[in-house]
């Protein structure tokens, strides 16, 4: 009887430790991971979230080319896509969708978690507000877009834009106790990031971090009156003429975007994004983004890492990469999810899946067998 009292003693203990310790966002990650029964966040994870509707309108067909998956996938890149786990794959050459394949049970209209990608939506739209003129500059400290941001220290819409802003944030999706966990799972994002110290004044030294991201979206809602989906569905979605309506997941029923992550929709619609960069903003005649922002988004801004090496991969929340001679970018989300644009080529893919494959930094084998065997198929 002793010991049965002290394990029923002992699990009470563990079932209160959350509440005691103040970190009650445990509970939701705990029953999330018996549900889902995975570990970390999924690309399903909008089922168990509070969401707010992207809305879309009018929709503007792909145009499917005559060689629609008449090329066969290499072995190298089957294998590839196979081994990561990919639910969806598909590459647009000459503003026609020439090759798509589903996985999984996914198709044309599946939902998935983009993940981080949205990082790149949320740099789109800071874009769009500076050109509108509700964001003055990148220069402007964030203070005078969130003005109860509890940092002594000076930190600018640039100094998120390019991850250099010393944020004290944990940046681990598998951490418990991590920044991202805590803000991935929690009820109040907002006051999380409120609370968040700056570590040291910024200057060029690189270091990812979602909060940077969080950040940028208040700055939005503040700058614009309007929430993050709202914004981002009169000025991108609609615009670009998304077949569906997309998703972005929510911290609390009616409550803020976790916008560093959660945006959710399918290869055909993620593509547009490729392609709205890939004709320096303009989609129909009409200029959604500016093309000298885009230039300055997917461009090298000279940081260095923490051991003062430079990083020539990254701009203003979009991936940097000079593959065989030609210059590229991507958006990129946790395990694999990918929008890549390869200008001189005119060619968008976009892979969606459940793993990255073997990790190398900055950029991660699966992906670059993605650019390289797609070159192949399309020259």
């Amino acid at each position: 009887m002793k010991k049965i009292y002290v394990t029923i003693s002992v699990l009470t203990l563990l079932c209160m430790l959350p509440a005691i310790t103040g970190n009650t966002y445990l509970y939701k990650a705990v029953k999330l991971t018996f549900l889902k029964g995975k570990r970390t966040a999924s690309l399903s994870d909008y089922k168990y979230f509070n969401t707010r509707i992207v809305k879309a309108d009018t929709h503007t067909p792909w145009s499917i080319s005559n060689k629609y998956n008449s090329v066969p996938l290499s072995k190298k890149l089957d294998s590839t896509l196979n081994a990561t786990k990919s639910i969806a794959f598909l590459v647009v050459k000459n503003d026609s969708i020439v090759q798509e394949y589903y996985w999984d049970g996914y198709n044309q209209d599946s939902y998935s978690n983009s993940f981080s990608m949205s990082k790149s939506i949320i740099s789109s739209l800071i874009g769009i507000a500076i050109e509108e003129g509700s964001i003055q500059t990148v220069f402007d400290n964030i203070n005078k877009y969130i003005p109860s941001f509890s940092s002594n220290i000076n930190l600018t819409i640039k100094d998120l834009l390019t991850m250099t802003a010393e944020l004290d944030w944990q940046e681990s999706y598998y951490g418990p106790f991590s920044s991202t966990a805590k803000s991935y799972y929690g009820k109040d994002i907002e006051t999380h990031l409120l609370n968040i110290d700056v570590v040291e004044a910024p200057s060029n030294k690189f270091q990812y971090q979602s909060g940077a991201t969080q950040l940028l979206s208040m700055v939005l809602k503040n700058a614009t009156g309007n929430n993050v989906s709202e914004y981002a569905s009169e000025k991108i979605w609609k615009p670009i003429g998304a077949k569906n309506d997309a998703f972005w997941m929510l911290d609390s029923k009616e409550g803020n975007e976790i916008a560093y992550c959660c945006f959710n929709s399918n290869a055909r619609d993620f593509a547009r994004i490729g392609k709205l960069y890939l004709n320096n903003g303009l989609w129909d005649s009409v200029q959604i983004i500016h093309p000298d922002y885009i230039r300055v988004a997917t461009s090298n801004k000279n940081l260095v890492n923490k051991e003062g090496n430079p990083v020539n991969y990254y701009g203003y929340q979009w991936w940097i990469i000079n593959r065989h001679n030609m210059d590229m970018f991507y958006a990129r989300g946790l395990h694999g999810q990918y929008i890549i644009n390869i200008p001189e080529k005119d060619i968008i893919i976009v892979r969606l899946g459940h793993s990255n494959g073997e990790k190398k930094h900055p950029h991660r084998p699966s992906m670059i067998n993605y650019i390289d065997e797609t070159l192949k198929m399309f020259k």
